[in-house]
């Protein structure tokens, strides 16, 4: 009988709102679709005005967003990072900078898509993210 290791970032996943609901499998897809990446504080993930290539989901550490060089606000852990420009497909609409060491999960365009795709519920409060994320940037 052969025994695999659990893959380390089901429970980080599992915490993180907009996949909240997700079975286990349904995490491991999700997981296979990310890449996990690290910046150091002062990186920047995303620049405003650049086209969208990423999306984040922050793992650990803090992230500052800025529009027009001005901090608009602050994400942490389980937040979403980049999920506009990829759901719209316009150019970012704020630069998003590592305001500590940060870790993340990464996913390329086809990645973003494949899960939207495969995950209905899943889009929808990505949606519900991303519209609360433009009203106060708006508000900015």
């Amino acid at each position: 009988m052969r025994f695999t290791q659990p893959d380390p970032r089901l429970k980080q996943l599992r915490s993180i709102h907009v996949l909240s609901g997700l079975t286990s499998s349904e995490l491991a897809t999700v997981a296979h679709l990310t890449t996990a990446a690290s910046f150091r504080a002062g990186q920047q993930l995303c620049v405003q005005g650049r086209v969208g290539d990423q999306v984040f989901i922050v793992l650990e550490g803090r992230v500052g967003i800025g529009r027009d060089g001005v901090a608009v606000a602050v994400v942490g852990e389980g937040s979403l990072v980049g999920e506009m420009a990829l759901l719209e497909s316009t150019p970012r609409t704020a630069t998003a900078t590592a305001l500590s060491d940060v870790v993340a999960l990464v996913m390329t365009p086809r990645e973003f898509s494949q899960l939207l795709h495969d995950h209905p519920g899943v889009a929808e409060r990505i949606r519900e993210v991303g519209e609360s994320r433009r009203r106060e940037l708006g508000a900015a």
